[in-house]
């Protein structure tokens, strides 16, 4: 089998050449041109001899793609991937009957969650699939089919909602962090969670959202001046290496103390953590910010997400096009 490794942007590839004379790219891990030659020798032997293809199972597939993956939400995925384990776990990831669309509809039928955590759950499925088959794990990836997404929730805050619920959240400290931060750099709730003092730049006044030495998907925001204060003051009595602590200990989830907030403010129950970013990102978006720059903010890869939901809050939005009317 004819091979060779090339340099690519995010680091090494082997680019294989196949009988039929397409090629395939497979990326691999090794940083330097000597390991990557080593690697992709040992791929390609795998890859002529079949070693454990068509024998891996969903479960395997879906077990090595979240151990492998350097998501800060890792382990929100390794939860929404446990009813996926248990409907699929011991089916073959290359049995496209297995997987086929009637089995995949039965599922969600079945399924007592929300539409949108369905969909998030068969999101990982595809993605752990598509993923061996980018690492020659298996052949072809099964085409998983996906219920339609849900239309956008609008509900965002208003100036003095938000100010209500800051007020409400001082109880306690940590959730007034939590909010701040929320509020300050867009970033998920997950993102906030993770985030350790280690990635707070207080000399370049830059947060690294996505932690101190990842380089996969990470936003980098500039510390706003109400943020740092709310940062140094919390710096100054943290007992942990996370800036979002509560009785010395890192917290794992906001949702009860976020919950009580907003009852306190007087706000309806579809007022969650995620409410926060959206909100955010619509305030950026009314004051005229480009999409590009909101897109960077959210760590959206393509701009295109962004101006979707956020391009008709501009005050620009449609402005050209209707002044070219008069």
């Amino acid at each position: 089998m004819r091979y060779r490794v090339a340099k690519h942007k995010r680091g090494f590839v082997c680019v294989i050449y196949e009988p039929s004379g397409n090629r395939r790219r497979i990326a691999l891990k090794a940083a330097d041109k000597f390991g990557a030659t080593a690697e992709a020798a040992e791929l390609v032997g795998h890859i002529e001899q079949r070693k454990p293809r068509q024998r891996l199972t969903v479960g395997q597939i879906v077990e090595a793609y979240l151990e492998q993956s350097e998501a800060i939400w890792k382990e929100v995925d390794r939860h929404h991937s446990k009813p996926i384990l248990a409907a699929f776990g011991l089916l073959g990831a290359s049995d496209a009957d297995s997987l086929s669309e009637r089995r995949v509809r039965d599922f969600c039928a079945s399924h007592k969650g929300k539409p949108g955590t369905i969909r998030k759950e068969l999101s990982i499925l595809r993605a752990a699939l598509n993923w061996a088959e980018r690492k020659a794990l298996i052949d072809k990836a099964p085409h998983i089919w996906l219920p339609p997404a849900a239309p956008p929730k609008d509900r965002r805050l208003t100036r003095e909602e938000y100010e209500r619920l800051e007020r409400a959240a001082w109880r306690s400290v940590h959730l007034a962090v939590f909010i701040r931060t929320a509020r300050y750099t867009a970033a998920r709730a997950g993102a906030i969670l993770s985030l350790k003092w280690d990635a707070v730049d207080f000399t370049a006044r830059r947060i690294h959202l996505g932690g101190a030495g990842r380089q996969k998907r990470r936003a980098i925001v500039p510390i706003h001046p109400e943020l740092a204060f709310t940062l140094i003051l919390a710096r100054e009595g943290c007992e942990t290496d996370h800036v979002i602590e509560w009785a010395g200990k890192p917290v794992k989830s906001i949702k009860n103390a976020f919950r009580r907030a907003v009852k306190d403010a007087g706000l309806g129950k579809e007022v969650t953590p995620h409410v926060l970013r959206h909100t955010a990102a619509s305030w950026m978006a009314e004051a005229g910010v480009p999409m590009s720059e909101i897109a960077a903010v959210l760590g959206h890869r393509d701009s295109r997400t962004t101006e979707r939901v956020y391009a008709r809050m501009s005050p620009e939005y449609l402005q050209k096009a209707v002044r070219a009317l008069g």
